[in-house]
């Protein structure tokens, strides 16, 4: 299956699979928005780099969209990374689902669960995007 991803930004980067075998793509980051700037999310890119603090959130944009499929879904998952697993930086939800009826730009919010700041540059990986099948009749056993 053709899955149709687009660029909203120049210095996007697509997502990319490891290998031609693996069933994960992995997330990139453009810019890194913070809460209290959450207003000017579609006048900015956000910041190249950005230091997290311990507890603290922030909504990392990946200037890329996703074409809505209707038998498929898509979901944005946390990677083992340099950025997640060794600097303790997780999804805020383990889990983003994305509807079918969405078409925008894929932006995930990352929270430090870790004791040190963090820093989120342009070009990290940040999440994993996945396509698993959608199950659309359920058979009731008796």
């Amino acid at each position: 299956m053709n899955i149709k991803m687009m660029k909203l930004h120049y210095d996007a980067i697509l997502p990319t699979r490891k290998s031609e075998y693996s069933n994960r793509f992995d997330l990139y980051a453009l810019g890194t928005v913070p809460p209290d700037e959450l207003y000017r999310l579609n006048e900015s890119r956000g910041y190249s780099e950005y230091w997290v603090y311990p507890g603290e959130f922030v909504l990392v944009r990946t200037g890329i969209a996703v074409e809505p499929l209707e038998d498929m879904d898509a979901q944005v998952r946390s990677v083992i990374s340099s950025v997640t697993a060794d600097k303790k930086v997780t999804l805020l939800n383990s889990l983003i689902a994305l509807e079918t009826s969405f078409f925008g730009e894929l932006a995930i919010i990352l929270t430090n669960v870790g004791d040190e700041p963090i820093c989120i540059r342009e070009g990290d990986k940040i999440a994993q995007l996945v396509f698993p099948p959608v199950i659309i009749n359920l058979e009731h056993a008796a």
